[in-house]
């Protein structure tokens, strides 16, 4: 699967930068140093009234279905083995999708924090590593950029002064 996303890419004329960290053993994932202004993106297939979707969100993020339903104006759950586009089917690629809705042939939508960013990094299947210009891999993949993730809990409330004794 590798070299047809590499393939993909220099056929879009995206410039990227591949970096692999082969290994043997699965376990403990690899940590691929960001550049700075990077962020690391993850993306999961989804199913939005009847419609394969990609989302991207950054990999310390937790992506929040209810929040691409409203986004997307249909409901959106997690997409099944046999909703994923032929490529996945036959087995080419298994663990992290890159956020390449273009060479699947589905729309993509991302995390407006990944619009922020000026470079992403994704994992392609395994220990290989591709980072590209966000403006770029934008021209490309056209995501529709939209508030998908869940947000974290509030702190602690802020206590009410006491009322001083007069």
């Amino acid at each position: 699967m590798l070299d047809a996303i590499v393939r993909y890419l220099h056929s879009s004329r995206v410039p990227f930068r591949l970096a692999s960290y082969p290994s043997e053993e699965v376990e403990p994932k690899v940590a691929h140093p960001l550049t700075d202004g990077a962020v690391l993106v993850t993306s999961r297939f989804l199913v939005v009234d009847g419609r394969l979707v990609l989302a991207s969100t950054a990999a310390s993020d937790h992506l929040d279905l209810r929040a691409v339903s409203a986004e997307l104006g249909g409901n959106a759950i997690e997409a099944a083995a046999e909703d994923l586009p032929e490529a996945l089917m036959r087995g080419q690629g298994t663990g992290e999708i890159p956020p390449l809705g273009q060479l699947y042939g589905v729309p993509l939508v991302v995390d407006e924090r990944i619009a922020e960013a000026s470079m992403i990094a994704f994992a392609v299947f395994g220990s290989d590593f591709i980072e590209i210009a966000y403006e770029d891999f934008s021209r490309q993949e056209q995501p529709l950029v939209a508030s998908i993730v869940r947000a974290g809990e509030l702190g602690p409330a802020p206590r009410a002064p006491r009322p001083s004794a007069s």
